[in-house]
C-alpha cells in the first residue's frame, strides 16, 4: 500500500501488506506502520 497518510498506512496493515508512506522531510512519520518511508514516487524511477 503506497500512501501519505496515517490512514492509508493503516489499511495496509489490517490487511497484512507492506506499506510505503511517501511524506516531505520534516512531514509526520508514523515508523510504527510505516515499511518503507520515501519523500517523492520519483525516488522508485
Amino acid at each position: 500500500m503506497v500512501g501519505d497518510f496515517r490512514f492509508d498506512l493503516e489499511a495496509g496493515k489490517a490487511i497484512d501488506a507492506q506499506t510505503v508512506h511517501v511524506s516531505a522531510a520534516g512531514a509526520v512519520e508514523w515508523p510504527e506502520l510505516t515499511d518503507v518511508r520515501i519523500h517523492s514516487l520519483a525516488e522508485l524511477l
